[in-house]
């Protein structure tokens, strides 16, 4: 079997001769060492079950949930694959939000899904329509993919949504997967706990990981929380594909999500003080348009007129050495993704520079 190539991951990995780097979608690198463990620290006792036992333990203890509703994954992507590779046979169908982060729409191909697309709109704020959703699943539909927050665009499902998501599952018979990998830099609900998908209904799967809230991009340290039949059948899969996890990961990550709140909380008041900054910037910005981002650090401004903004990416990156993420990989060639994570410091200039690049090509 050929495996096509995620191209927006192949051009997010290639090099980057730029100053400003706005293309990213995460938080800058937490150093390891803030964790407070020693090398003696690392190699946690062996386990008996898939995904890690103290790892499995130290994600429920922090979502306040049963441990059988738990999977450690190794990152938000392959607990996309993962659930997939369980719940999807050849000629099923799979319902995927458009625009979309690019894994989200791939994956369920390789399993043989067949793949349609749920509209979210820009002139709709990014919201589905429930009649459309509901006329779009078929007899066949095993599986809705969605994003929240949104991924390019930040906007952040509603509790309402989320509820119909939940009963929508039940009611048709449908698993709904929802990427949360940006969730926690929402604010919590009141202090009482993170929320997940999975609160909203039995046929929800949330997968998330300590990646981009968190600063812990190499770890690659994540979950799915799924009703205990999916758990069951999703865990046999680690035989097929990455074996045992990584105990130093593991180890890291347990003593992560020990410090989850202190750790969300920083990173939720640097998303909150950057996006004051895009969102002054952008008022000046005519020739664009966006919803702004509930929560996050990524926003999707798209030029007011037709434009190719691939080549505008090009354009700020080769004269001004500024870099958001081209549009065209999220399905909108109007658009680009501002990743504004960097660190707070840098941002105006970084900005002033788009800025300038934005003038030029207009």
């Amino acid at each position: 079997m050929e495996v096509p190539v995620i191209e927006y991951l192949r051009w997010a990995r290639s090099p980057r001769d730029v100053d400003f780097d706005l293309s990213r979608s995460g938080l800058g690198e937490v150093p390891l060492e803030t964790l407070g463990l020693g090398p003696e620290d690392l190699l946690l006792p062996e386990g008996h079950d898939w995904g890690g036992p103290l790892l499995r333990a130290a994600i429920a203890r922090s979502f306040a949930i049963d441990e059988k509703n738990v999977l450690p994954v190794h990152g938000t992507t392959f607990g996309v694959f993962l659930a997939c590779a369980a719940l999807l046979d050849r000629g099923d169908h799979v319902l995927v939000e458009c625009p979309a982060y690019e894994p989200l729409r791939r994956i369920p191909l390789l399993f043989g899904a067949k793949v349609d697309r749920l509209p979210r709109p820009f002139e709709d704020s990014y919201r589905f329509d429930p009649d459309r959703v509901e006329c779009l699943i078929r007899e066949e539909t095993k599986l809705i993919i969605l994003s929240d927050p949104h991924n390019p665009s930040g906007v952040c499902l509603g509790a309402e949504e989320r509820r119909w998501l939940g009963d929508l599952g039940e009611r048709r018979n449908v698993d709904v997967l929802v990427d949360e990998v940006y969730l926690d830099f929402k604010k919590l609900n009141g202090g009482k706990g993170f929320p997940h998908a999975f609160s909203c209904g039995n046929r929800m799967i949330s997968v998330a990981s300590l990646t981009k809230v968190y600063g812990f991009p190499r770890l690659r340290v994540g979950w799915m929380i799924a009703r205990k039949e999916l758990i069951r059948r999703t865990a046999p899969l680690y035989d097929y594909t990455v074996g045992d996890p990584s105990g130093p990961s593991a180890a890291l990550g347990v003593a992560a999500l020990a410090r989850r709140r202190e750790l969300r909380a920083a990173a939720a008041a640097k998303a909150e003080e950057n996006g004051r900054l895009v969102r002054s910037w952008m008022e000046d910005r005519d020739e664009l348009e966006w919803k702004p981002p509930d929560a996050g650090i990524v926003a999707f401004p798209r030029f007011r007129r037709e434009t190719d903004s691939d080549r505008f990416v090009s354009f700020a990156r080769e004269k001004h050495r500024v870099l958001p993420a081209p549009g065209g990989y999220f399905e909108d060639t109007r658009g680009f993704r501002i990743g504004f994570g960097i660190d707070r410091s840098r941002l105006p200039e970084a900005l002033e520079r788009l800025g300038t690049a934005l003038s030029e090509w207009a």
